[in-house]
């Protein structure tokens, strides 16, 4: 299953830089954050990986851990992300595309599977409601970009 969503942030690429792409703010327009675990190497460089808490249901977390795989500074972004010994595992891509008037489109492509066959159906009924919560998430973040400005 492949499913995209797009947005605007009314900020120049380079904001959502400094402020999303941060470590210290990475994810946390997800509802669910639940902290940041660490990083490795130079997020968000090829082969650097951050670690967050996500909260599941009451006091129920787990740890995602979000690898990069492809990084074309203000262009793309697209990152392995692995959870419950890989019981879940998606391929998140940002593509960032600025526009002449300083906003930025982005698209955000998930691809969410399991490396267990006999999880995949469970991924696909897992996976729906983050296709109603990313929207609500991708507002939060181009809201907090555009105040951070």
């Amino acid at each position: 299953m492949i499913w995209s969503h797009e947005f605007v942030v009314r900020a120049p690429v380079d904001a959502i830089y400094r402020y999303a792409l941060s470590p210290e703010h990475w994810f946390t327009f997800f509802p669910g954050y639940a902290g940041l675990v660490g990083v490795e190497g130079e997020w968000p460089q090829p082969g650097s990986a951050i670690s967050v808490r996500y909260r599941l249901v009451g006091p129920w977390t787990i740890v995602l851990r979000q690898e990069v795989v492809a990084h074309d500074r203000g262009r793309l972004l697209e990152l392995d992300e692995r959870a419950l010994g890989d019981l879940w595992i998606d391929h998140p891509r940002f593509e960032f595309a600025e526009r002449p008037d300083g906003t930025t489109e982005v698209t955000l492509t998930v691809r969410p599977e399991s490396r267990y066959r006999w999880a995949r159906p469970i991924i696909w009924l897992v996976s729906q409601p983050f296709r109603w919560v990313t929207p609500r998430a991708m507002r939060r973040l181009a809201a907090q970009v555009e105040a951070s400005r």
